[in-house]
């Protein structure tokens, strides 16, 4: 780019893309929030030798579902890099 040329960015786009962002983030958050009750209120009331492997077994789901949410939130990321980049090369 030349000195003095700017940019032109779809904002319309760019909002989309960004409300979706966070809408998945809200919406994960939430799910973990009630994944978290539920486990908490199994993990109160199993009693003896189960408990123990639920609660490692909770931990795994917990980083398990983590990891699909960042995921998520890196192709998102990813797809807005990527429309950044195209409207940059067609403006």
């Amino acid at each position: 780019m030349a000195g003095g040329d700017t940019i032109k960015f779809n904002y319309e786009d760019i909002q989309v893309s960004y409300t979706k962002l966070i809408d998945i983030s809200e919406k994960t958050k939430e799910a973990l929030d009630r994944l978290e009750k539920v486990c908490d209120v199994a993990d109160q009331d199993m009693k003896g030798k189960y408990r123990a492997g639920f609660k490692d077994k909770k931990d795994e789901v917990f980083k398990e579902v983590k990891d699909v949410a960042v995921d998520g939130v890196r192709k998102i990321a990813k797809i807005m890099n990527v429309t950044s980049k195209d409207m940059e090369k067609k403006n």
